[in-house]
């Protein structure tokens, strides 16, 4: 370290930071693994203890201190009761992550009286136990606009519970439900985000989500299968931007998916070969509005081939965990293309999935034919071995969409 004049190290010049900007570096180091994995030592705190001028902005600023999570083990009752008082009187985000059983009176009581504060609420738990308790003292909260719950299940296990009777979410904007089922707990008709993964989801329900949900723009499907015989009519939505959509399996002899009327559609995620062989069933024709692609998984990139041949509006590719060498010949089928993304990671993983080097130099060459016809074209890719091999990648943004 330099020393000033007489031998005395220089004044540290985050000393000199403004408050406004020492508190927007405070913030991003929040996250909720911290608060769940520290608890009492979380960020908040730590940085309170640091000196008087750190402690007396960080106590005094409530932003920093709205997100309350409830854990057994790092998160005791009165450091709850600590964030709550010094977060008055701004809207809460609730995180309630616990083993089977362990979720207690007081907490119970804890959360019911924070629950008029809400507004995101996540539940996660190993056991569907303490839904049908935790879930009815959030019921008509005035400001609970975000909710996700799951329950981490054995596949052989039955899915959660919900409460016995059905549970009113006025302001709700954004509904998650995680290995949950949704037959107590109908999307309130200001739901704008659905997104329903590992609970069976039908043709009829799907028809009936559309109805009841009638500002719906956002719509993740991961466990869809058709049953019904009967009703084929398409189902249609005058709203909904963006789909995503995996198939539960394959389709049982004899039926055949419902067709999907969305005139709006900007954004498609496809996932797993299943979801491939119906795509001509469940889109028919596709709208011009739809100005992003995305695959994921197993998909056959050949067969598929047909179906993409009609989204030719397309201008971004995105690409996750899918063998992408056949589709580089084809790339002037969508000649208003003005970005392609690549993800190779498993979810969860950093392992490589695909390491064809051939289709590597034919998606850098194609990245720099297009460059020259349009400058602002860009090929981006999360390998930071890709990038090293051909500089003209770009790297991967986090905030590349994925609905699923």
């Amino acid at each position: 370290m330099s020393r000033g004049k007489y031998g005395h190290p220089p004044e540290c010049m985050i000393s000199s930071l403004p408050n406004e900007l020492l508190l927007a570096i405070f913030h991003l180091g929040i996250t909720t693994r911290d608060q769940l994995h520290n608890g009492k030592e979380a960020f908040p705190i730590r940085v309170s203890h640091v000196c008087q001028r750190w402690r007396a902005l960080a106590v005094n600023s409530p932003t920093l201190w709205t997100t309350i999570c409830f854990n057994a083990i790092n998160y005791p009752l009165p450091y709850i009761a600590l964030y709550e008082a010094r977060s008055m009187p701004l809207p809460l985000l609730l995180h309630f992550q616990f083993a089977a059983g362990e979720l207690s009176s007081k907490q119970i009581s804890c959360a019911s009286r924070l629950a008029l504060r809400t507004s995101e609420l996540v539940i996660r738990f190993h056991d569907d136990i303490a839904l049908p308790t935790l879930l009815p003292l959030f019921e008509n909260a005035p400001h609970l606009r975000s909710l996700q719950y799951s329950a981490a299940l054995n596949a052989n296990e039955p899915h959660p519970t919900t409460p016995e009777r059905m549970m009113n979410f006025p302001a709700l904007q954004f509904l998650k439900v995680i290995k949950g089922c949704l037959s107590c707990l109908t999307p309130p008709s200001s739901v704008t985000s659905l997104y329903i993964s590992n609970a069976s989801i039908d043709d009829s329900r799907l028809r009936a989500i559309v109805q009841e949900c009638p500002l719906l723009e956002t719509l993740a499907l991961l466990h869809y299968m058709p049953t019904s015989l009967s009703d084929q009519s398409p189902v249609e939505s005058p709203r909904i931007k963006r789909f995503a959509i995996k198939l539960a399996g394959p389709l049982v002899d004899g039926l055949k998916s419902v067709a999907l009327s969305f005139p709006r559609l900007e954004y498609l995620e496809l996932m797993d070969e299943h979801t491939r062989l119906v795509l001509r069933e469940l889109f028919p024709s596709l709208p011009p509005s739809l100005h992003t692609l995305h695959l994921r998984g197993d998909i056959d990139m050949d067969a598929l081939l047909p179906f993409m041949y009609t989204c030719r509006g397309i201008r971004r590719l995105i690409l996750s965990n899918v063998a992408f060498g056949p589709l580089i010949p084809s790339m002037d089928a969508w000649p208003k293309l003005e970005s392609i993304d690549v993800d190779d990671r498993v979810k969860n993983s950093v392992d490589f999935t695909y390491d064809d080097s051939e289709a590597l130099a034919r998606l850098a060459d194609l990245t720099r034919q297009r460059q020259d016809a349009r400058p602002a074209f860009r090929t981006t890719v999360y390998n930071k071995r890709w990038r090293h091999e051909y500089p003209i990648f770009c790297a991967w943004e986090p905030s590349t969409p994925m609905l699923l």
